[in-house]
């Protein structure tokens, strides 16, 4: 019985033969490291630079405290996403962890953990309240 190709279109072994087709290669030789570059387009690939203009911070996570969690409350709370009554008293507590996720999630802040206060959430919260 001849062998037919499988749904996929790959050859399979014949029953009654003692070897196997070989699948056909699914990446060509000439093929570059990263999709969307061509053969005639090789350059040679390097690491994104540092942003000096993008202050890198520091990543404030719950169990934190601390002046600049008193700030971080300060600025939820004008942007509408911590209790107006809560206090502002510096401890990054599971409250502003929360607020902290429902912002990254309305703004759709993917750059940093869900409910830690890193370098992107940072940038967009301070540039749009005034702390």
């Amino acid at each position: 019985m001849p062998s037919r190709p499988s749904a996929s279109g790959t050859p399979r072994a014949a029953r009654d033969g003692d070897g196997h087709a070989q699948a056909p290669s699914r990446r060509p030789e000439t093929a570059s490291a990263r999709p969307g570059e061509g053969t005639e387009a090789r350059r040679p690939w390097h690491p994104r630079p540092v942003r000096p203009d993008r202050p890198s911070g520091v990543t404030l996570r719950p169990g934190d405290s601390g002046p600049a969690v008193a700030e971080l409350q300060r600025r939820l709370k004008e942007a509408g996403f911590y209790d107006q009554d809560a206090q502002e008293n510096g401890v990054y507590s599971s409250d502003v962890q929360e607020g902290v996720f429902r912002y990254q999630a309305r703004y759709s802040l993917f750059d940093d953990v869900p409910g830690d206060y890193g370098p992107a959430t940072r940038r967009h919260l301070e540039a749009r309240t005034r702390g």
